[in-house]
């Protein structure tokens, strides 16, 4: 008797957590064209994310930075979130917009001049210049495990988490990683630092930072997962 009520209670336990779990269910549909019959291949996986209230901090150094803004905020747009008193330019890589993938906001521009650059996404990196160095604090959410996919070639992505982590752990995993760069502004004698998963002992990007953006090159299209 005993042990029939505690498979109850195990069985209610699990009915509860799969309830609360549910609506945190995403699930990615792939569908692909199969090279040999030239029917459609659809496939299918599942993962659960948590949301967290956060403090994201991305300090900017005056002159260019790399960088990135981790916390989704209601309002993601260039102005709400960068004091651009002090911002001269900022710039993103937009990998899948081929025919132009480069865009911009500039400061101190009349109202008429169209920007191509207005929103800020967590999982974009960009570069940034500033006339003086500052700190950037949103209050916001993190999206945790997030999936970022990555194109064939040269992905400027961000680092959409508040706890630094090494290298090795952070992409040590992901597929078709050919090499990591990562800009210190603050490191004059050598700016650029990168991280080879072929060979990551002799490699002097060490750690992945909140805060600071990444250009990320594969060899064939992959997918990271950021935890």
């Amino acid at each position: 008797m005993g042990e029939r009520n505690t498979k109850r209670r195990i069985a209610e336990a699990l009915f509860i957590f799969i309830m609360l779990a549910l609506p945190l269910l995403l699930f990615h549909i792939y569908l692909s064209g199969n090279s040999l019959t030239g029917n459609a291949v659809v496939s299918s996986r599942a993962f659960i994310y948590m949301k967290y209230n956060a403090v994201c901090l991305t300090t900017l150094h005056q002159g260019w930075n790399l960088a990135s803004f981790a916390c989704e905020v209601d309002n993601s747009s260039v102005n709400s979130i960068l004091n651009m008193s002090r911002v001269i330019s900022i710039h993103g890589y937009y990998e899948n917009d081929t025919s132009d993938p480069w865009k911009a906001y500039m400061a101190g521009l009349p109202s008429w001049v169209i920007q191509d650059l207005n929103e800020i996404s967590p999982d974009e990196g960009y570069w940034v210049k500033v006339n003086e160095s500052m700190e950037v604090l949103e209050y916001g959410n993190l999206t945790l495990p997030k999936l970022i996919p990555l194109v064939r070639g040269w992905n400027l992505k961000g680092f959409p988490n508040n706890q630094t982590e090494s290298a090795e752990d952070v992409f040590g995993s992901t597929a078709n990683i050919e090499g990591v760069w990562a800009y210190e502004a603050t490191d004059e004698g050598d700016h650029w630092k990168v991280y080879s998963p072929s060979n990551p002992g002799g490699s002097d990007l060490k750690n992945i930072t909140p805060g600071s953006g990444y250009w990320i090159k594969t060899t064939n299209e992959s997918e990271w997962m950021v935890n």
